[in-house]
């Protein structure tokens, strides 16, 4: 990726790299500077809504979800920062209103923008967590829409790798999803909840709610991102190696 390979070179070029802290005094490290000083110049919030997908819930009613989705982001942002970029797939972006300035982005330009804006909200899947972990933005992220994402945002939990997130009992009643239960049966729980939210307003402010909760801690962080430690940990491999933890963690559970 080339912001790995820009920041290798920056290695090599440290001694002759400054930053500037907000008392305008310089420094090489760029660790030196206040949390929120990283990030009082970036404006832009962007949704990434790539993932969202379940095989038992139809096109049309995740169409729905996901308007509503990024609806409830940008509320949530819309006394704290500028402009909202929504990642979507090209249904998913025609139907949306021209204020939330969403399209289809590759992977190239979603990359590029995640570095840019000063929030991201994001669904959990892999490509997803893999590049939060070296993006070095704060990252929300929203509730599983299928039982993969669940089960990796889930293990990353137990890493204590989890800055922000959502989940769907943090705005919704009744039993929390087992994600790792089998597969149909979470996906079916999973439709439930995202048709109670659609059909219920109390649910959608809710869920508005958490977002900018969630939102007012994470604009300005006071210690390191915890996602960053993805890439500690696992590696360039990281995708690969997470997927192989989630496989045998199912196997396992499927045995018990």
């Amino acid at each position: 990726m080339w912001h790995k390979i820009l920041w290798e070179s920056e290695k090599e070029l440290k001694a002759h790299v400054f930053f500037f802290r907000k008392d305008g005094s310089r420094c090489t490290d760029r660790s030196a500077l206040e949390p929120s000083f990283l990030h009082q110049r970036k404006q832009a919030v962007l949704v990434n809504l790539g993932g969202l997908s379940n095989p038992f819930v139809s096109n049309d009613l995740m169409s729905k979800f996901a308007n509503l989705l990024a609806e409830s982001c940008a509320l949530a942002v819309a006394d704290q920062t500028g402009e909202i970029i929504v990642a979507t797939n090209p249904k998913f972006a025609k139907e949306m209103p021209k204020r939330l300035n969403a399209a289809t982005l590759s992977p190239g330009h979603i990359q590029n923008h995640l570095e840019q804006v000063r929030v991201a909200f994001m669904t959990s899947g892999l490509g997803n967590l893999i590049e939060a972990s070296s993006a070095g933005v704060p990252v929300v992220w929203l509730p599983p829409t299928n039982d993969s994402q669940g089960q990796q945002i889930q293990l990353l939990k137990r890493r204590d790798m989890v800055d922000w997130s959502l989940d769907w009992n943090d705005f919704t009643d009744g039993p929390e999803i087992d994600y790792f239960r089998p597969q149909e049966t979470v996906m079916n729980e999973i439709k439930s909840k995202m048709l109670m939210v659609l059909e219920s307003r109390t649910y959608q402010e809710r869920l508005r709610h958490v977002l900018a909760e969630k939102v007012k801690s994470s604009l300005y962080p006071q210690s390191s991102l915890k996602i960053e430690r993805l890439v500690d940990e696992y590696g360039q491999n990281g995708i690969k190696d997470l997927a192989e933890i989630v496989r045998k963690w199912v196997q396992d559970h499927d045995k018990k």
